[in-house]
């Protein structure tokens, strides 16, 4: 939580757990109708991505994979993420024994309460092919100090249902790998569409800033971050020299978040007319001596900043 608070630049958030070999989205507390619907869409087109990518199903943790019907899971990460900051946060379930087995399309926790014995030939016989000898331990006979004759045996839990075993190791990340670079895709990020700076006589000076989101994601990250103030918005500085002034405007300017590509998920957005909300612009009037050089920052905790140097003509 320190780090988190110290970054406020993150955007999205992954932590992997196992296993299921599920992309586990919010709420885990609370149906899908709860949510902002745009951020609903949005959660659903990136799950869509990961399981293009991964072979995983993306689903509601409320809806998909309570523990029991009547409980729900409480403390998530993903939700504290999502709900208090506004960033799209999952929790990837790696490896599924039964998955890799053959067993296919089942119900992630019911099928752990309720499945037919001859599943369980049919995960055993996997491992007995591909696990290797430490994987399931035939039942043998052990003198314990205390307790006398036992018998100790059976399956290597952490190799085999929690985790893949050794073999199988690398292959389950690499599956995973293409998804967390295709998510650093999405982040918002700030583009210069135009900087420029035009004589208006007299020694005065026009300067023109328009700055654009080229990302996907918005620049407050979602409808969530926005309602929650999580993320400020886009702000522009100018950095005046000795003997330049401004004669309009103002040198610390508020743009306010600037839309990706995100929103354009609703249907309706193919009905509106040429909306730019992608962009934001700013207008100055200066007064200098030609040749003086202006700096213009755009600054943004999501989206990156942007500096550049300007001289008065």
């Amino acid at each position: 939580m320190d780090f988190i608070a110290c970054h406020p630049n993150i955007n999205i958030a992954v932590t992997y757990h196992t296993f299921s070999r599920v992309i586990l989205r919010s709420y885990s507390t609370k149906a899908d109708d709860e949510m902002e619907t745009q951020d609903l869409w949005v959660y659903k087109k990136i799950g869509e991505i990961g399981t293009k990518l991964t072979g995983y199903r993306c689903v509601s943790t409320f809806h998909d994979f309570k523990y029991h019907p009547k409980e729900i899971t409480t403390g998530a990460f993903d939700d504290w993420m999502f709900d208090h900051l506004g960033a799209y946060a999952f929790t990837i379930e790696l490896w599924d024994l039964a998955d890799e087995a053959g067993i296919k399309e089942r119900k992630f926790i019911e099928w752990h309460r309720d499945h037919p014995h001859e599943q369980d030939l049919q995960i055993l016989k996997w491992i007995d092919e591909n696990g290797g000898p430490q994987s399931y331990v035939d039942w043998y006979t052990f003198e314990h100090p205390q307790l006398g004759k036992v018998e100790l045996g059976g399956w290597n839990m952490m190799y085999t249902w929690r985790n893949p075993p050794h073999s199988h190791l690398a292959a389950e990340a690499e599956r995973n790998t293409p998804f967390a670079l295709a998510l650093g895709d999405l982040l918002p990020r700030l583009s210069l569409h135009h900087l420029e700076v035009k004589p208006l006589g007299g020694g005065d000076y026009h300067l023109n800033l328009v700055v654009e989101n080229a990302g996907f994601l918005p620049t407050c990250t979602s409808v969530q971050g926005k309602n929650r103030k999580a993320v400020r918005p886009v702000r522009a500085e100018l950095e005046l020299p000795e003997g330049v002034s401004l004669v309009d405007g103002r040198r610390r300017v508020e743009m306010g978040h600037l839309e990706g590509r995100s929103n354009k998920l609703d249907v309706s957005a193919f009905w509106t007319e040429g909306n730019t909300d992608n962009r934001g612009r700013v207008e100055w009037t200066l007064r200098g001596q030609p040749g003086a050089v202006v700096t213009v920052h755009v600054l943004s905790e999501r989206a990156g900043s942007i500096h550049r140097q300007v001289r008065l003509p």
